[in-house]
């Protein structure tokens, strides 16, 4: 599997983390750390989707209470 896309994708976003200044989101909006909590919580949850599939196990990706945990 070729994943240098992705990889450059990821490295693209972690460069602007790192240069941060990011202001105050629109009302009603996702702080730019809260993006970056949830872009990490669905990439934790993408794993353990992937090793439970690998494994033969059952696994319900979407589940609201760990993607939109405070």
């Amino acid at each position: 599997m070729d994943v240098a896309e992705l990889r450059q994708a990821y490295d693209e976003l972690l460069a602007e983390i790192d240069a941060g200044g990011f202001g105050p989101p629109p009302e009603g909006q996702l702080s730019a750390e809260q993006i970056v909590a949830h872009l990490a919580a669905n990439d934790e949850l993408m794993s353990e989707a992937t090793e439970a599939v690998l494994a033969g196990s059952p696994f319900a990706y979407y589940d609201l209470d760990t993607i939109h945990r405070p």
